[in-house]
């Protein structure tokens, strides 16, 4: 025993000196030479040179583009027909929506909307068909080896839909419940309205769906609308994956031989700047939220002045934390939720709009549209400074150059840009456009669209909680809320 403590007492001994010696450790081969920050080599600029999509026009019409991948034994098919819900029958909105609805969970005039279904699952495919404003689209994501199958599938929904009415009275059903549900979010409601304020309630892209519009769509209205806008010369088809340019054609030619092209009509032409005047709109809700949103019309496609546009844009609110909404009303403030601000070409593009949102308190409501306010006045007087504009020009050229990762991306983008119209050298000629903008560009382009005396404020929220008037804003009107559960007679 005695002998135990001995040893234990000489290790512990031990332990205790070695821990109080110098630690040895390796010296490394070489030393890196400490270097000061503005010694470092700047980056070379980023450059962007997307691999070249194969177009061609097919003998029915239909425009394609392919761009290659083998990396994955997988092909994707995009397709926009040009038509939309803006080609709504009069009087009968919703007819192009549910037609597109139906196209997909309904089948075809070969293969039952459940043979459909469980084909693809066993393929391991995807496809959709959807409706947006100007056009149709579709989408088919299916493995090399069963490119065959998926397109021929594909071809068959766009050609000889069924339209069979249990699928409709389906589709009808759920639209309604949407329907009675789309006053729940403040935020929904403030972007379905703005947009009735801006661009006038007969405006396609700010069109609304009401419960007897619902009713009023037939079958027969359906089988109408595609038989007069899915044509083939009126569709843009990219594919990209692990195909060739030779063998999308052939494979394209074959399973869409029997769409022949015909007449279409010309496309409506609503009318423009048929909104609300300028002023303060306030739609009640009993929430401890306020949501805002505030513009006029904004830039029309095609415009020369997207590139500075779009700097200005970075500057002022579309970066959320560097931009000047976003410290004032934000960080330095602590007014806001959410905030953003932009001037876009869209949802109309002949119009555009320019949009400031923000989600606050309801008793900071009044305080929050002031400081907006200041931000977007202060956009044509405070001078841009060099950190800003170039932050703002490599904010944008990163997001631009990492959107198009992908074949998909870039033959999809590629065709999007040829349906809008945009010239061949788009995306090549964009990063060089964007590094010329200069900071009078930016003043010039917030001068333009950035005008306080064109703004509509809407307000959802609750007027009993605000923290001020809101006609000390401009003109106040308020806005009845939509009453979705109001149904017509039983017809």
């Amino acid at each position: 025993m005695v002998r135990t403590h001995h040893l234990v007492a000489a290790l512990a001994f031990t332990v205790f000196v070695s821990s109080c010696l110098p630690v040895r450790r390796a010296e490394p081969a070489s030393r890196p030479t400490a270097l000061h920050p503005d010694d470092l080599r700047p980056f070379d600029s980023l450059k962007f040179t997307p691999p070249p999509v194969f177009r061609t026009t097919l003998p029915n019409g239909i425009t394609l583009f392919v761009l290659t991948d083998n990396e994955q034994p997988i092909v994707n098919v995009d397709i926009l027909i040009r038509g939309g819900s803006q080609c709504d029958p009069v009087g009968k909105p919703g007819v192009a929506s549910f037609t597109a609805g139906v196209m997909r969970r309904g089948g075809t005039l070969h293969l039952s909307a459940d043979v459909l279904d469980d084909t693809l699952d066993y393929l391991a495919a995807h496809l959709n068909v959807g409706m947006d404003v100007d056009c149709a689209s579709a989408n088919l994501n299916v493995l090399r080896k069963d490119f065959d199958s998926g397109l021929g599938m594909l071809a068959d929904v766009l050609m000889a839909p069924a339209f069979p009415e249990n699928k409709i009275d389906e589709l009808r059903r759920l639209t309604k419940e949407s329907i009675r549900r789309r006053n729940d979010d403040p935020y929904e409601i403030g972007r379905r309205r703005f947009r009735q304020i801006v661009y006038g309630q007969g405006n396609p892209w700010a069109r609304q769906l009401e419960l007897e519009d619902v009713d009023r769509i037939t079958r027969e209205d359906l089988v109408a609308f595609h038989g007069t806008w899915f044509r083939p010369h009126v569709t843009y088809m990219a594919i990209s994956g692990d195909v060739t340019p030779e063998e999308a054609v052939a494979k394209v030619n074959r399973a869409f031989a029997g769409w022949s092209a015909a007449e279409v009509p010309p496309l409506p032409s609503p009318e423009q700047n048929c909104g609300m005047p300028p002023g303060v709109y306030h739609v009640q809700k009993t929430v401890n939220q306020s949501s805002i949103r505030m513009g006029s019309t904004g830039l029309r496609r095609h415009d020369p002045d997207q590139y500075a546009v779009a700097v200005m844009n970075q500057i002022f609110g579309a970066g959320t934390f560097t931009s000047r909404l976003g410290q004032e009303v934000r960080s330095n403030r602590g007014l806001a939720y959410y905030v953003f601000g932009i001037v876009l070409d869209s949802p109309d593009p002949d119009q555009g709009m320019f949009l400031a949102a923000v989600g606050t308190r309801a008793d900071k409501t009044s305080e929050t549209i002031s400081v907006m306010r200041s931000v977007i006045d202060s956009m044509g007087i405070k001078p841009i400074t060099d950190d800003e504009i170039s932050s703002a020009k490599e904010t944008i050229i990163n997001s631009f150059v990492f959107s198009y990762a992908s074949p998909e991306q870039i033959a999809g983008q590629e065709m999007r840009l040829a349906f809008d119209g945009y010239p061949e050298d788009y995306l090549t000629s964009y990063i060089p456009r964007i590094r010329s903008v200069t900071k009078d560009d930016v003043v010039r382009v917030a001068r333009k669209y950035l005008r306080s005396d064109q703004l509509r404020i809407l307000v959802v929220g609750d007027s009993t909680q605000f923290d001020g008037d809101l006609a000390a804003f401009g003109p106040l009107t308020s806005l009845p809320p939509d009453d979705p559960s109001r149904d017509q007679a039983p017809r």
